[in-house]
């Protein structure tokens, strides 16, 4: 393994032998934005691979610059140009076809959206001369292990010499026309006339059938004839029911259900609409819809109505074209971007619950050893270490929940407590700090945003956040450098999200942290937001840090964007949102009671379904003087809500177990008791755990878990203390 975590074969990549590997391999992609092919992450050689190893034209499009690399069978198409274009921007292989391929790249590489053409037409320079074709072409964009866009795949087929065949067989369709506005106005009643049609078609590869408009045949083709015989499972040897001037319904008596299938075909076109659709054997009755898609055939139907030389309906025309190589590689290529999607997922998924697994535990094992060891020291009577060991379990549990915010953050589901903010402020209350952590080596240079907008955040996340880069640039800079943290005002439109992801146009605040350190590589700025992805050596970080701060970003409404190169140092650009109404940083003042004031015998409901913590709670607001009365569950609460039972406030778990959740036992109390203080407790962020939208209503507030004992009973305190006990609830 790498240091990274890719895999280091011994065998060199890539290993087919078709002439594109070997091209892939002489390339020498160390200046360009794929980096050299060594370090090429496993997501993108197994799509590379796939394409190498497809029978049919496929390409694929690297970066914003497009890089190709294409297989084999692409080689038709590249023509004159190959190899030259080979790892070549798309954009310089074809300079006269920039402005389509630019408008793949937006739509596909910059939107995530998937794209196809059927028959699109293009002029190509061919050795100076502009040559015309036709292509059928499906791109789709290329997501790598995180699920970032890096690049777009490129399905082709070259179908020029389809297109001049239709042409051909259109201007035959026409000069048929001629013939039969030609014919007697009642062409149906002359057999030889109708002989005559069928000798025209007969000639034709593809099924052809004429039917009058009393659903007989006035022609049909040797194809058709075959092709009809497969249908009804005509036996050869046997005579055909298939003949000029027999009805639809006695040919296709034999196959009710195919022959159900195929009749609003024909009457559509009898009625006079003419249409074309691709239609398989499973829709148009022949075989099961369970049997493999692999077993079926495909055919592109083609639907003309014939009219006489008054314009009136005589009969319609039917033309087939077996297209089941084009439709079978189309799904064969959906299923191989699924198993490839299902892969990467699975990847992703396996990386974020090792690195939890790993993490949760070392802190379990701190928890439980100092668990056990004051068990041991209680029961030798050996009392002098019990605070010690204490504080080690105490120490591991708020790791543990650091880390569970920490998870929270990259999930948007953190709680958090956005107020207005002042960044220059921030930043210069933290400068002390910051120097600190930095140590004599580094430099710090702040440089304020004059006039710098209101940002709206959690104050705390910031500075946490603010705090985890400032680590991250030291560790970059192990000889000293420089850290260079810059305010401003920056507004975001509608061109800036190309650069920016999916960011939303307005004003935002941006905060840039830049250092002079070792930088990182293209692959490593493409895995820095995952959870658990670090480059330090092990035990030297969670690699939670800047998926922490995207989680928090992203929440707030903002965006983070980085931007290095390896030996010039790293910039990380933050944007949080502009408050728009005027700042408010004065808190309101309220007196400051002492940590240990008790209570004086208010009634605490306590809804908790977790024994545990409902325990210590009930103990914990004894012990301050607190009557507490528990409860298990939403309809145990409410039945003690609902009775003349005195309650000062409502305690409780928003997750509770069974058809009623917190908020919703809340409510309802609410209707009993109006104006009931309610303290929800919560392991989830304000929003998804009080469902989305919803707003707390007056004398409602929220704790998030885990939280000290402490801290429960000063916000308990503070909310009776608010209501001033001039009224019970009863």
């Amino acid at each position: 393994m790498t240091s990274d975590g890719r895999r280091q074969d011994e065998t060199p990549w890539p290993r087919g032998t078709s002439q594109a590997d070997g091209q892939l391999r002489r390339f020498d992609w160390t200046s360009t934005y794929m980096g050299p092919l060594a370090d090429w992450p496993e997501s993108r050689r197994a799509v590379i691979d796939l394409i190498m190893a497809t029978p049919f034209p496929m390409a694929s499009f690297w970066g914003p610059e497009a890089l190709m690399i294409y297989n084999d069978a692409y080689v038709s198409i590249a023509g004159p140009q190959h190899p030259g274009v080979f790892g070549m921007s798309v954009f310089e292989g074809w300079p006269e076809l920039a402005g389509f391929n630019r408008n793949v790249m937006e739509r596909c590489f910059y939107r995530g959206e998937t794209l196809s053409f059927h028959e699109q037409q293009l002029e190509i320079e061919r050795e100076g001369f502009a040559e015309t074709r036709w292509l059928s072409l499906y791109y789709s964009p290329i997501r790598d292990a995180a699920g970032t866009i890096e690049g777009v795949l490129a399905v082709a087929r070259d179908v020029t010499t389809r297109v001049h065949n239709d042409q051909r067989r259109q201007q035959a369709e026409e000069m048929l026309r001629d013939i039969n506005d030609g014919l007697e106005s009642r062409v149906v009643s002359a057999i030889a006339e109708r002989q005559l049609l069928a000798d025209i078609v007969e000639g034709s590869s593809d099924p052809i059938a004429v039917l009058d408009q009393q659903f007989r045949y006035m022609a049909f083709n040797k194809a058709y004839r075959d092709n009809l015989h497969q249908a009804i499972h005509v036996a050869p040897g046997l005579p055909s029911p298939l003949a000029v001037g027999r009805s639809f319904d006695q040919v296709w008596a034999g196959a009710p259900r195919a022959r159900d299938a195929r009749r609003p075909l024909w009457e559509r076109a009898l009625s006079g609409e003419e249409f074309e659709a691709t239609f398989d054997f499973a829709d148009i009755g022949h075989q099961s819809d369970e049997e493999d898609p692999e077993n079926l055939a495909y055919f592109d139907i083609t639907f003309r109505t014939l009219r006489d030389r008054a314009g009136v309906a005589i009969g319609a025309f039917m033309h087939c074209r077996d297209v089941s190589t084009r439709e079978k590689a189309r799904l064969r290529l959906l299923q191989a971007e699924e198993a490839l999607r299902q892969s990467q997922k699975m990847e992703a998924v396996g990386q974020l619950t090792g690195g939890i697994a790993h993490d949760f535990n070392n802190l379990l094992g701190g928890i439980l050893g100092a668990l056990e060891m004051l068990e041991r020291r209680i029961a030798q009577g050996r009392l002098e270490d019990l605070g010690r060991y204490s504080r080690i379990a105490s120490a591991s549990a708020e790791r543990a929940a650091a880390l569970t915010q920490r998870l929270l953050a990259f999930a948007r589901r953190q709680p958090l407590d956005p107020k207005p903010v002042d960044a220059n402020a921030l930043l210069s209350s933290m400068e002390d700090l910051l120097s600190r952590t930095l140590g004599p080596g580094v430099i710090l240079e702040i440089v304020a945003g004059k006039d710098l907008w209101t940002s709206l955040c959690d104050e705390n996340q910031l500075e946490n956040a603010i705090l985890n880069l400032t680590i991250n640039a030291r560790d970059a800079m192990p000889d000293g450098g420089r850290l260079t943290i810059e305010t401003a005002n920056a507004l975001l439109d509608s061109r800036a999200k190309l650069h920016h992801g999916e960011v939303r146009p307005g004003p935002y605040v941006a905060i840039s942290i830049t250092d002079t350190g070792c930088g990182m590589s293209s692959d490593v700025l493409a895995h820095a937001f995952e959870p658990f992805y670090t480059t330090k050596p092990t035990g030297q970080g969670t690699g939670l840090g800047l998926s922490q701060l995207y989680g928090f970003v992203k929440q707030s409404g903002g965006h983070v964007h980085i931007h290095s190169e390896v030996g010039f140092g790293t910039t990380v650009h933050v944007y949080l949102p502009r408050y728009q109404a005027p700042p408010e940083f004065a808190e309101s003042e309220t007196s400051a009671q002492p940590i240990n004031q008790k209570g004086a015998g208010e009634k605490v409901l306590v809804v908790e379904d977790e024994p545990a913590l409902r325990q210590v709670m009930i103990d914990a607001l004894r012990d301050m003087s607190y009557e507490p009365i528990e409860a298990a569950d939403a309809d145990v609460g409410l039945a003690v809500l609902q009775s003349d039972q005195e309650i000062d406030l409502l305690l409780t778990d928003v997750g509770l177990p069974g058809a009623m959740n917190g908020r919703q036992m809340a409510d309802a109390a609410r209707f009993y008791r109006p104006g009931l203080k309610v303290l929800f407790i919560t392991g989830y962020a304000h929003r998804s755990s009080l469902e989305e939208g919803s707003i707390l209503d007056p004398g409602m507030e929220v704790l998030p878990k885990p939280f000290a004992l402490d801290r429960l009973i000063a916000k308990i305190r503070e909310m009776l203390r608010s209501d001033n006990h001039s009224e019970k609830q009863v």
